[in-house]
């Protein structure tokens, strides 16, 4: 499932832009998932399992690389949503009221087994924020 969310989030070109790079945000990059930690002026590029590390020294350079993928955790997704601009309660559990009544009247192509809450969330918020849909079949996210 790994390789669709990350097709799903390379497709999804508004929420990269968005990117606010911090301390902890997970990316993808040369095929592997790291952990952005931000020293003094530096950014560092950590895999999640060792401490080898890649260096980039500004943050505009680091958003700006083609090459390294923004992987948002679901919290991320979820303080998206919160920012829709034509909610006027964006209270949490009203966003999760939101997000359950959507889930359950979708058409849901998209759940199997190993479908993540992350991929849950980023088809929410891309609906809400974009009205946009992931298609499986083409791989791309279309207007609705």
């Amino acid at each position: 499932m790994l390789k669709q969310h990350i097709k799903m989030l390379t497709e999804a070109k508004k929420i990269q832009k968005s990117w606010k790079p911090q301390n902890g945000d997970r990316v993808y990059f040369c095929n592997s998932i790291r952990i952005v930690i931000n020293i003094g002026t530096c950014w560092f590029l950590y895999y999640a399992d060792d401490s080898n590390r890649y260096s980039i020294c500004a943050a505009d350079a680091l958003k700006n690389n083609e090459h390294i993928l923004w992987l948002p955790y679901q919290i991320q997704f979820q303080k998206m949503a919160a920012k829709m601009p034509t909610w006027t309660d964006t209270r949490p559990t009203n966003v999760l009221c939101r997000f359950w009544s959507w889930w359950r009247d979708s058409d849901w192509e998209l759940c199997s087994d190993d479908t993540t809450l992350e991929q849950l969330w980023l088809c929410f918020v891309m609906k809400e924020r974009f009205n946009k849909r992931w298609n499986n079949e083409i791989e791309k996210w279309e207007e609705m």
